[in-house]
């Protein structure tokens, strides 16, 4: 059975999802299931699953994401990976007694493990040499080391890997006086990762730039750059930032991932998500997603925006920058340096026929009555705003000179959210392997929502009588659930979960 296929009689694809991607496959000769991925029709999930059943063959070699078997048990089981899809693992070996060896490699695979036997013996015999050669050091060596030889693509590949394999969103080079300290941001928090010597410092900057396609010789002020390295079968977007500091240049490198970052809505972490998609199914009016940088606002409206009909409506977003592009939107970055900005947007966009605009950011009173006056003219927008809760979010919206009455009208709802880290589902927040020792693996939201179905709810919320979803209740019911817990509310919120037990009561 083909892949297509088999997506289809599983109900992943639909016929027509399946008409675009075969038509494009036509064109650009890609394989089907990049196609289908790049179109956010699927999960990489999905791809791997359905191959594990119509063609395992076809997973050997590619590692998709990294396993946590030592090397030591591999080597005293003769045992090579040989494709790793994240939740099964492809293995053969040379070992006497192979299902001796599979039980052992079992006890620290995470997921399902398949020995192929009929693998070509020369070849993993070559596997197994290549793997006894490898010799392992903290990271912190392997860098230095490798620096010092002046292998300076080894060494930020070495860098770049063991970031990704750590769940980093970002990677900060920081020279001190004399030691070079490079931070880690994991879920949101930053550690300390390793310290180099301060003399290979100028090495790894300009190693980096190099790659970023950034002027190496220009030291005295910032620049910016970017670049793709390839993980787990994906190309991951580095965006580069230098800063000239006392001791040398800062490096700032945001580790885009794509396939992370476009999550379903599902996998927000959205407690009232019915609330949220009845909101976001109106044809028009006014919907605001706020909270202050970092919060996952773009998150929530890439995977809002994916819900959407996207093949059968015309969606407009614009956007400073552009961080990930997606499939069937018309995606505009702005340039403010030639005039165009969110204001001027708005103005010229009525001629493209949109159902659906997406404004990055309600940043001044221009963009503001512009983004209303659009959706009063049969448009569904979504946008914005640097705002910590609802309350403040009109406040905020009446200080930009809005037509407050405008607004009753047409403000169709307002989510306001943040990140929390949620608690470790292997060690239940107490540390192990799995989490590198933190007790917390990824992040959810914490969200307050209010969904006006008039403009009598929006004047009552104005005047503090509309009852709606707050971000407390939010935490007490995230807590209560064992998802987060009250320190990490309080690190993130500043709210101190008092009177639990009643709280629990109150949120539900």
């Amino acid at each position: 059975m083909r892949l297509g296929e088999y997506l289809l009689q599983q109900g992943i694809i639909n016929e027509e999802q399946l008409e675009i991607a075969l038509k494009q496959q036509e064109i650009t000769g890609e394989k089907l299931g990049e196609i289908l991925i790049r179109l956010n029709f699927v999960k990489r999930q999905h791809i791997l699953n359905a191959l594990c059943v119509i063609c395992p063959e076809a997973l050997i070699g590619e590692n998709f994401s990294s396993f946590d078997i030592p090397l030591d048990i591999l080597l005293d089981t003769k045992t090579v990976v040989l494709g790793d899809t994240g939740q099964t693992l492809y293995v053969a070996t040379l070992h006497d007694s192979p299902m001796e060896a599979k039980q052992i490699v079992e006890q620290y695979a995470r997921g399902k493990i398949v020995q192929l036997v009929s693998y070509p013996a020369n070849l993993l015999y070559q596997k197994y040499l290549e793997m006894k050669n490898v010799k392992v050091y903290d990271i912190d060596y392997r860098v230095k080391s490798l620096l010092e030889r002046e292998e300076t693509i080894l060494a930020t590949n070495e860098l770049f890997l063991d970031a990704l394999n750590s769940r980093a969103s970002d990677i900060h080079i920081e020279p001190q006086e004399k030691v070079v300290i490079i931070r880690y941001r994991i879920d949101g928090v930053l550690y300390i990762k390793m310290y180099l010597p301060i003399e290979i410092h100028s090495l790894l900057v300009t190693a980096i730039k190099n790659r970023a396609g950034m002027d190496v010789s220009e030291t005295r002020l910032p620049q910016d750059g970017s670049f793709s390295y390839s993980y787990c079968g994906r190309l991951i977007n580095l965006r580069v930032a230098t800063l000239p500091s006392a001791n040398g240049e800062k490096v700032s490198i945001r580790l885009l991932d794509r396939e992370k970052m476009l999550l379903d809505i599902n996998e927000l972490g959205l407690t009232k998500i019915n609330d949220w998609l009845e909101i976001s199914s109106q044809q028009t009016g006014l919907v605001l997603v706020c909270g202050p940088t970092g919060s996952g606002k773009t998150t929530t409206l890439y995977a809002t925006v994916q819900w959407l009909d996207r093949i059968h409506k015309t969606v407009y977003s614009i956007e400073d920058p552009i961080e990930y592009h997606l499939p069937f939107i018309n995606q505009v970055q702005i340039n403010r340096k030639a005039g165009f900005d969110f204001a001027m947007y708005l103005k010229t966009i009525v001629r493209h026929d949109p159902d659906v605009i997406i404004v990055g950011e309600i940043r001044d009173r221009e963009t503001a009555v512009n983004a209303l006056t659009l959706s009063d003219t049969g448009h569904l927008v979504f946008s914005t705003l640097h705002t910590n809760d609802i309350p403040s979010t009109l406040i905020r919206l009446q200080g930009l000179g809005v037509d407050m009455t405008a607004l009753s009208f047409l403000l169709k709802g307002i989510l306001v959210q943040r990140l929390v880290r949620k608690i470790c589902k292997n060690c239940f927040g107490v540390g192990c392997s799995f989490c590198s020792g933190i007790g917390y693996m990824g992040r959810t939201m914490i969200s307050e929502i209010v969904r006006f179905n008039s403009y009598k709810e929006v004047i009552a919320l104005m005047e503090g009588k509309l009852p709606y979803y707050t971000m407390y209740e939010d935490a007490v019911y995230k807590v209560s659930q064992g998802i987060t817990n009250k320190e990490e509310i309080k690190r993130v919120l500043g709210i101190e979960l008092l009177n639990f037990a009643e709280s629990i009561g109150h949120a539900n």
